[in-house]
């Protein structure tokens, strides 16, 4: 039994990394000839960063918002 447990949590975790470096890889693909994805994701992030801004919002944690729509993206992008 305690070598199921262990098994159960080795997949886990290896899931866990497994989507991770999907994701990494995704971030550094090809977005079209100009931009990789992360790149895109940057500038997107920026404008909604600044569209908040100019209408009143501040965004107090800009890293995790940027990881919050990257990740959006991605798991939008993947259901398509």
């Amino acid at each position: 039994m305690n070598n199921l447990k262990q098994l159960h949590i080795s997949l886990r975790e290896n899931r866990k990394i497994n989507i991770e470096q999907d994701f990494q890889e995704w971030l550094n693909s090809d977005y079209d000839e100009e931009f990789k994805v992360y790149e895109k994701c940057n500038i997107i992030c920026d404008e909604l960063i600044y569209i908040c801004k100019i209408n009143g919002y501040n965004i107090n944690n800009k890293k995790k918002f940027k990881n919050e729509i990257a990740s959006y993206l991605y798991y939008n992008n993947a259901q398509c």
